[in-house]
């Protein structure tokens, strides 16, 4: 744009320049053509060309030497003829025409380079415009592109809750069944009391059934705790690094006793931790669809926070953060479960994978 709008200043100064040159001979003054008529018809040097020989003089002084004496104390002889009469009024305006003709064009010529300017100015910025106008377009293609792919990880996390409901609905079902079987199997037994033979092989069957209807009951209704989240606080030169554990229970009936047990470890890259688990905290009860948050920090071994050399070496992945525990609590039915979890941080500093250890729940 900047090569464009010298390159139009450039003609612009160059057509100025050559304008005078353009206009043929120079205008012939009133007082020249009044000393040719004088002179009878012959030709003179004008008066100009006599006060040009003297550069000294300013043009000025020139210009008042050339012109003229008024025609009208001027008086013709009786036989003078014609041709040295008075100039006519033609002669005099066409000169005074070729004078102002000068700066108006140069004024005519200076307008025509100002609207090349302006139109150099104004195509510049119609391209700017466009290319706003295409990176307008290319950002609204890339947010379509994100919706679509928000539309469909709904419809696949859509799609897994309906299948989890499938299984739910399927696994009550069997309970039921297994339920209908028990009943069945305890009136067969009242029937077949006759029999020892047949009471004992139909005895036998309905405690398996009825212990197969206590399993499912248990499975259905019993707590289960599994971690559900897990985030980091922001690395900083000089700040502690914690990490935060989110447990839900996803069962249908409370988790009694709660008792927690976690630990976090930095170890080089390649090195699976070891089992260190701290002391236990108790968190009481945790209702259905309830949650659990626990904070784990680097401890008093490194108060001073995370150092500049530690938090290059997780940023490059030489140095992993491991976060792992156990969960130990009772169901409804008196029965102590327990759910481990091990993460190890990403070099991103902000999410967690899954080891493949010590992730295991009962």
């Amino acid at each position: 744009m900047k090569l464009r709008i010298a390159a139009v200043f450039a003609l612009s100064i160059s057509v100025m320049a050559q304008a005078p040159a353009s206009n043929g001979t120079p205008p012939v003054s009133p007082g020249n053509s009044a000393s040719q008529a004088g002179n009878g018809g012959q030709s003179t040097p004008p008066a100009s060309a006599s006060s040009a020989a003297t550069p000294s003089q300013p043009e000025s002084q020139t210009r008042k030497r050339s012109h003229p004496t008024p025609a009208s104390n001027h008086v013709p002889a009786a036989g003078t003829p014609n041709a040295a009469a008075s100039p006519t009024p033609t002669n005099t305006q066409s000169g005074l025409s070729s004078i102002t003709r000068q700066p108006v064009e140069r004024w005519i010529q200076i307008y025509v380079g100002l609207t090349a300017v302006l139109a150099l100015v104004a195509l510049g910025a119609l391209g700017v415009m466009r290319r706003q106008l295409r990176e307008m377009k290319e950002a609204r293609r890339q947010t379509d592109a994100l919706i679509k792919r928000a539309i469909e990880q709904s419809s696949a996390m859509r799609e897994a809750a309906e299948q989890t409901d499938r299984l739910i609905e399927q696994a009550i079902e069997q309970a039921n069944h297994a339920a209908e079987q028990a009943k069945a199997a305890n009136m067969a037994a009242c029937a077949a009391k006759t029999s020892s033979e047949n009471f004992a092989e139909v005895a036998h069957s309905s405690v398996q059934n009825i212990q197969l209807a206590q399993q499912a009951m248990h499975l259905e209704q019993r707590a289960w705790l599994f971690v559900t989240e897990t985030r980091a606080s922001e690395l900083q030169v000089g700040q502690p690094l914690s990490i935060t554990v989110v447990f839900k229970n996803t069962g249908r009936t409370p988790a009694k006793n709660v008792q927690i047990s976690t630990h976090l470890e930095p170890l080089p890259k390649g090195q699976a931790p070891e089992p260190k688990l701290e002391k236990m905290q108790n968190r009481g009860a945790i209702p259905p669809n309830g949650t659990a948050f626990v904070t784990i920090s680097t401890g008093r071994k490194h108060a001073e926070g995370v150092t500049e050399q530690g938090l290059k070496a997780i940023t490059s992945g030489e140095l992993v953060i491991w976060v792992y525990g156990t969960i130990t609590y009772e169901d409804i039915f008196e029965t102590r479960q327990a759910t481990m979890f091990c993460y190890m941080l990403h070099p991103d500093g902000r999410t967690f994978a899954a080891a493949e250890v010590y992730n295991d729940a009962t």
